[in-house]
């Protein structure tokens, strides 16, 4: 589909909450609006207006649902389908990366403790689906795939905000170290003892081995919960490796990689991936929404031909997909550097569907995908270091986002024509900076000197890298030769 961009007046009312709609917490509530009292600095500017409206318009969107601040509540945002008056696991997951860009990490953090703190033996160690603004279990389910992309989510969150309350915290550990651990004990039952977790194979959505809520495969593992499973295993890896348990670390990547080896040889029927199984020897293919596109969210797909025929299969079908699916699909076509394909479904949360427009996971993702993805900006800041690797598609000739928060640094970052990037430090201490481009290239120009290049692959992509460190309050500039 193409889009004639038109600019609407969007105009977001701004009331506060009246107490009476406070005066229960067992009820279903309407959506309160809130004020928005600026809670972050970032901003974007680009030479595509477009781009320039979007990020505005989900950025005041996303204000909008903070719920810091109403009498009662406990710091957090509305992650749900409006009118629930809650946050959903599967829904924060999703949208924690755009929460942390817009300033709330301390919501991020009490949010998932909430979720940790659920967790118990009682319920085989699967936490509150939903629960609402007042921190009470508001509803419970379980889809496999959650359990595990909190885990994933989680050790996100440390490495972008360099708290190490998110790998140190004694309930969020203890989460961590049940999910992979206790949890799979529970549910390793209908295709028994294989090391993956597993639901019954029951349709609909409250107790489910993948995030397609509308699947009749009847499966009992899926390829998305693999994923999820893989990705949750290597951060509870990392974190381990974090807290010093270098053993550990050993232990868990290799249970983590014997899942990406399981499935890279038992998912591949010969010209295609299957995206679950009923058993051993029932496998299915097809196109599944979740489960087919969130096995190259997670990586998990073989890198080359292979995921790139996956990722033509999953363009050739997803066209028709809710809006929440459709939310997920930047992140995965920008994970193999279909920066067009991203941008298309970028645009498409705004325009595709305009009664569903305001569901809070659309501005929340549609302000991680512009600032991870489409300005290509990441972190590491434990180890106080940025990453940049452009991804601007081809009506997007510039962009700069300014007050990015990394750990307790702030960047601004110039982005133009996928071949050079401006990096600012706005604080007071130094940075360092990975510059990242794709292609084979032997030198990177860093402030009119050439430097010697680091080539690898990401994903099955050609990428060309050098370091540098930027001193408080110093721009460089780098670009390619």
């Amino acid at each position: 589909m193409t889009y004639s961009f038109v600019i609407e007046e969007v105009t977001l009312e701004k009331t506060k909450i009246k107490e009476d709609m406070l005066t229960s917490n067992d009820e279903t509530q309407s959506h309160p609006i809130l004020d928005p009292s600026p809670s972050t600095e970032i901003t974007l500017n680009s030479s595509s207006s477009e781009l320039t409206f979007l990020f505005n318009w989900a950025k005041d969107l996303a204000l909008t649902y903070l719920m810091t601040g109403t009498p009662n509540a406990i710091p957090c945002y509305e992650a749900a389908l409006p009118g629930r008056g809650s946050f959903c696991l599967r829904d924060w997951e999703h949208m924690a990366l755009g929460a942390h860009f817009l300033g709330l990490d301390l919501e991020n953090i009490t949010m998932m403790k909430a979720f940790a703190k659920t967790a118990t033996p009682e319920f085989d160690y699967v936490p509150a689906w939903h629960i609402d603004y007042y921190g009470k279990i508001w509803e419970r389910a379980h889809q496999v795939p959650t359990i595990f992309d909190a885990i994933w989510t989680s050790y996100q969150q440390y490495l972008w905000t360099g708290n190490t309350e998110w790998i140190e915290d004694t309930e969020l550990y203890e989460y961590y170290t049940n999910a992979v651990t206790r949890y799979l004990t529970c549910h390793d039952n209908a295709i028994p003892n294989n090391g993956i977790a597993d639901a019954p194979g029951e349709d609909g959505w409250e107790n489910t081995c993948t995030y397609n809520e509308t699947s009749e495969d009847h499966f009992r593992e899926a390829a998305d919960g693999i994923g999820m499973q893989y990705q949750g295993f290597k951060s509870y890896a990392e974190i381990l490796k974090a807290r010093g348990n270098v053993d550990g670390y050993n232990t868990w990547i290799a249970k983590a990689n014997e899942i990406l080896h399981m499935f890279r040889t038992d998912f591949w029927e010969g010209s295609t991936y299957y995206r679950g199984r009923r058993s051993l020897t029932d496998y299915s293919a097809g196109y599944g929404k979740e489960n087919s596109f969130l096995m190259l969210k997670t990586l998990i797909t073989e890198p080359g031909y292979k995921s790139e025929g996956y990722l033509d299969f999953i363009w050739d079908n997803c066209a028709n997909d809710n809006m929440e699916a459709k939310s997920y699909l930047p992140d995965v076509f920008f994970s193999y550097g279909q920066k067009e394909r991203g941008w298309h479904y970028m645009k498409e949360l705004y325009y595709a569907d305009p009664e569903r427009r305001e569901y809070p996971e659309l501005p929340y993702t549609f302000v991680s995908h512009t600032i991870h993805w489409l300005m290509g900006i990441d972190a590491h800041a434990p180890n106080n270091q940025v990453c940049t690797l452009p991804q601007l598609p081809d009506e997007v000739l510039w962009a700069e986002a300014d007050m990015i928060p990394v750990g307790s640094k702030m960047v601004k970052v110039l982005q133009e024509n996928n071949s050079r990037t401006t990096l600012s430090n706005r604080s007071n201490s130094p940075i360092n900076w990975e510059i990242r481009f794709y292609g084979n290239y032997d030198f990177i120009n860093l402030n009119g000197v050439n430097h010697p290049t680091t080539v690898s692959t990401l994903n099955g992509l050609t990428i060309s890298s050098i370091q540098t460190t930027i001193e408080g309050h110093r721009t460089s500039v780098a670009l390619l030769p």
